[in-house]
Order: structure tokens, then C-alpha cells, then sequence
């Protein structure tokens, strides 16, 4: 699929592209014996659109929820434990990020949005971007050329992420690409409501439980009206 709709022609001319396609074929093909295991259903389309994949070898795994996570984790301890961490009033307005890819998370689209919040709900935001960001990553650029450099935090990785959750406000995950998305799973076990995007493996599940902000693609930042404060 990405060879035909990400890629040039002269892409599937090569032998890389040869290589993975008798790689997938191998598995995926209706003379194969491979029993199959995949996160979600949108992939069990795919696989079925290009190979012809029978039904029965195809079996969609239920997304493993970590409620051991967060149950010994007060909520109140924990939205006090986040503000202390980071220097926040009592009454911020926090966003919350976990990833380590900056642009494939959509984390450069959520500085954005931070920028065209209202003036009155902008000076009482902060986004916290928790993840080690690849060296390349221009977070720090961007905020500062958005003008929001003094409301977005990045914290890095971290060890807290499930105190985090619970005293955040809301994850972003607006991704360019994500196969499923343990984090959203994350979220929504922890009462974190979730804006992600369509593309998100795990979207459905968001969409099926009322648990956040689904965006359609193609992307639009215009698009979002909605507060979630």
C-alpha cells in the first residue's frame, strides 16, 4: 500500500520494493498456512484489499488495557504532583504529548494549535511534550517562531507519564502515522480525554467509547472548534 501510494513508480521498479513485497507476500498471500496477528481492523483491510488474505487466518487482537497503571494513583495527588513539576498555577489549562517522533506525532501541529487558541484561553495554556525527540526535531524553533515558547515544556522522557495523565487536561495526539497507539489506550483508561487524528490505529476505539475528538483527514487546523476547557 505505501509502495503505490506513498511512493513514485521508479520506486517499484527497484529491489527493495521487490524484497518486501515477496516478504509480505509470503505471509499474507491465500496460499500461505501464516495464522496472522494484527492490532486493529483497519489493517485487516488493507491486508485483504492487496492479498486476498483468507477471513479465518485473520485474527484482530483486543488492545491490552493497563489499568495496573494507574489504580494506586490518586487523581488529586496527581494534578497536584504535575503543577508542582512543572511550576504551573492552580488553575493551568495542560496538554499533553507522549511520543518520541516530533513531526510523525503531530506534536509541530499542536504548537500551532496552542498559538490559535483565543488570547484569554492561550495565557492559561501549556503543553507538556513528554518524549526524547529525535536530534533533528525543531520543537524549541517552532514554538519560539510561533510565539508561544513560554507555554510549551518539553519535559523529555520520562518515568511519570501515568501521574501525568492523570493530571493533564487532555492528550494531543494529532499523528501523521500511527499503526495503533498504545498511548491512546493509555489515556483512555485514565480518564484523559484524547484529540487525535483519523489516521490513529486506535481511533475507533475513541470514537466508539465518546472518549475525545476524532479529526478527519486530510488535517485541518481550521477545522478544530473545540475547547476542551
Amino acid at each position: 500500500a505505501r509502495a503505490y501510494h506513498e511512493k513514485s513508480w521508479f520506486y517499484r521498479l527497484g529491489a527493495r520494493f521487490r524484497f518486501f513485497r515477496n516478504c509480505e507476500n509470503a505471509v499474507f498471500s491465500r496460499q500461505s498456512h501464516c495464522q496472522i496477528l494484527l492490532l486493529t481492523t483497519r489493517d485487516k483491510a488493507e491486508f485483504q484489499h492487496w492479498y486476498q488474505t483468507p477471513e479465518v487466518r485473520l485474527h484482530v487482537l483486543q488492545p491490552n488495557i493497563p489499568a495496573d497503571k494507574f489504580k494506586n494513583i490518586d487523581r488529586t495527588s496527581a494534578r497536584d504532583y504535575l503543577l508542582k513539576q512543572f511550576s504551573l498555577p492552580q488553575d493551568a489549562h495542560v496538554i499533553l504529548t507522549v511520543g518520541s517522533a516530533y513531526i510523525r506525532k503531530g506534536v509541530d501541529r499542536v504548537v500551532k494549535a496552542i498559538a490559535a487558541l483565543p488570547k484569554t484561553i492561550r495565557q492559561n495554556t501549556w503543553l507538556l511534550a513528554v518524549g526524547e525527540y529525535e536530534s533533528s526535531s525543531s520543537f524549541a524553533k517552532d514554538a519560539k517562531r510561533q510565539g508561544v515558547a513560554e507555554r510549551c515544556i518539553q519535559a523529555g522522557g520520562r518515568a511519570d507519564v501515568a501521574d501525568l495523565m492523570l493530571g493533564a487536561d487532555l492528550l494531543a495526539h494529532p499523528a501523521r502515522s500511527e499503526l495503533a497507539g498504545l498511548v491512546i489506550i493509555e489515556a483512555m483508561t485514565a480518564g484523559l480525554p484524547v484529540l487525535l487524528t483519523d489516521v490513529c490505529g486506535y481511533a475507533s476505539h475513541v470514537k466508539t467509547a465518546g472518549a475525545g475528538l476524532v479529526l478527519e483527514s486530510p488535517y485541518n487546523l481550521s477545522l478544530i472548534h473545540i475547547s476542551p476547557f
